[in-house]
């Protein structure tokens, strides 16, 4: 069973593990899917085979890295816990430029920065991520 007592990195531990951890837990909770694998890679992210592939956060992380990586995970997660396939094609429109707008919708992010109150919008695309300040 996980705990919430915070630990410090040891000294072999790269300092973007506890958010990693983190990010991996917040990913199967939203899910529902306790056992679901993660992995963080310098690839492109996405699911695939029930196996979920998150940007490798940079070793110095920012506000602006960490919202891309979490802007990924919630995606991710969001769409395995509440996407119904059979739903998605039959509300999908038939015009080329409809459904890419349709397709569009569900890969936008907005993350609130609490120590600013700063709106940060966080565009999911395949193959790129957008963060708007």
């Amino acid at each position: 069973m996980a705990s919430n007592i915070k630990s410090k990195p040891t000294s072999k531990e790269s300092p973007t593990e506890p958010f990693k951890r983190a990010v991996t837990g917040c990913i199967r909770a939203l899910a529902r899917k306790p056992n679901l694998e993660v992995a963080f890679a310098a690839e492109r992210p996405g699911l695939q085979g029930g196996k979920v592939r998150l940007p490798e956060p940079p070793r110095k992380l920012g506000k602006a890295e960490a919202a891309v990586v979490r802007g990924h995970a919630d995606s991710i997660a969001l769409r395995l816990a509440c996407h119904d396939p059979a739903m998605h094609r039959r509300l999908q429109p038939a015009g080329q430029q409809a459904r890419a707008v349709f397709e569009a919708g569900p890969r936008s992010v907005t993350i609130i920065d609490e120590g600013t109150s700063r709106v940060v919008q966080v565009q999911v695309k395949p193959g790129t991520t957008t963060v708007a300040n």
